[in-house]
């Protein structure tokens, strides 16, 4: 009711008096409050508002990307409590502004605002980004809630929100060596992970006994080549989720004209460069044509080309091989990866390296001779 009363009227103060509404009936109504317990994402979309990359003031309804990571979540949350899952451990690896780190602070919030003893902790990769997470994503949807929801706070400072009755706190900071000592955390969520200046090792040593066992683990972030999140996502010790950016709604264009559709199709039917190519695959793939417009205007618009496939990228190896910026030709690789899963699928397959010498092993200027090695397979 709340989504078809802002598809209507876009109208922010009708949808405070909505949201006011909302507040009453969830007060009487014990059924719709123990079902927001049990899934903060629904108390976001009943109650939340966001600022936009638009810089207004809108519902906060889940985008598509949202919503799906919502499902993971959940069945995640369900297989714990089952027995069927040891521990929830999720690694995300996104392209550029999907929303996960706007997402997973709402529901923290709503968690600590629904549930007596929460405690959850978010780290950022530096503190204007902590900053920013505490004041944009968390305070101010806090502080735009109707009144009769506002949980009394014990207080409220730069980094920490801290609910007395429910004895429950939200807290934001920066990954350092010696962070999460002394806590009891049962969410945490590392924001932009391949980004930290600590290693990885160091935060999790640190962290150590903080985390309970039905503790929720949440680590998101864009690649950063070769690094400790790429052994964590290869580790098999979490749950890899990797967001393709066209799952994203906004990321599709309208052609501006006749011209610019023609000069589209042209480029799809007879491009032979990289984009011609790309875009080819993507349309194969089942993208429809106004993404892979925005995609190709995107691309456009970059003076060194190759910052699409970092920024955007349309496969996890695409991601951390290309933020690592290899010698080997990037496009063959990701292809042939895709075409060789998309081929074997359900299979198991097999991985390997090769044992090689340099030319010159001073100057390693170039590889003399190279062949497989047995041992890996």
């Amino acid at each position: 009711k709340r989504k078809e009363l802002w598809d209507e009227k876009k109208d922010i103060e009708l949808d405070s008096q909505m949201r006011k509404a909302l507040a009453k009936e969830i007060i009487e109504n014990k059924t719709l409050r123990k079902e927001v317990i049990a899934f903060p994402e629904r108390f976001i979309e009943l109650f939340f508002v966001i600022v936009d990359k638009r810089k207004q003031v809108v519902p906060f309804f889940l985008n598509e990307v949202q919503r799906e990571f919502a499902d993971t979540l959940n069945h995640c949350i369900s297989e714990f409590k089952a027995g069927r899952l040891a521990r929830v451990r999720i690694l995300i690896l996104k392209g550029r502004q999907q929303g996960f780190t706007s997402f997973i602070t709402a529901y923290q919030l709503a968690c600590s605002m629904l549930r007596k003893n929460f405690e959850g902790y978010t780290l950022a990769d530096v503190t204007s980004n902590a900053t920013a997470i505490f004041d944009n994503k968390a305070k101010f949807p806090k502080n735009q809630l109707p009144e009769l929801l506002k949980p009394t706070e014990q207080f409220n400072n730069k980094k920490q929100l801290k609910f007395s009755v429910l004895n429950s706190t939200w807290e934001v900071g920066t990954a350092t060596k010696n962070v999460g000592r002394s806590r009891t955390v049962n969410f945490f969520h590392g924001s932009e992970a391949a980004f930290w200046e600590v290693p990885m090792s160091d935060i999790q040593a640190a962290l150590g006994e903080a985390l309970t066992k039905d503790c929720i683990e949440i680590y998101e972030t864009t690649a950063n080549g070769f690094n400790d999140y790429k052994d964590m996502w290869d580790s098999g010790v979490y749950i890899n989720c990797f967001y393709e950016w066209w799952k994203t709604d906004e990321y599709a264009q309208a052609f501006e004209s006749k011209v610019c559709e023609d000069d589209f199709k042209k480029l799809v039917s007879e491009n032979a460069e990289w984009i011609g190519e790309r875009i080819r695959w993507l349309l194969e793939k089942g993208v429809s044509v106004s993404r892979c417009y925005w995609y190709y205007k995107k691309y456009q618009g970059y003076i060194d080309k190759d910052i699409i496939k970092q920024e955007y990228p349309c496969t996890p190896e695409e991601a951390f091989l290309m933020s690592g910026r290899p010698v080997f030709d990037l496009s063959a690789i990701v292809r042939r990866i895709a075409d060789l899963r998309e081929k074997y699928k359900e299979q198991p397959y097999r991985e390997g390296c090769f044992c090689f010498e340099w030319h010159n092993p001073d100057t390693q200027d170039f590889i003399m001779a190279g062949q497989p090695a047995e041992e890996f397979g």
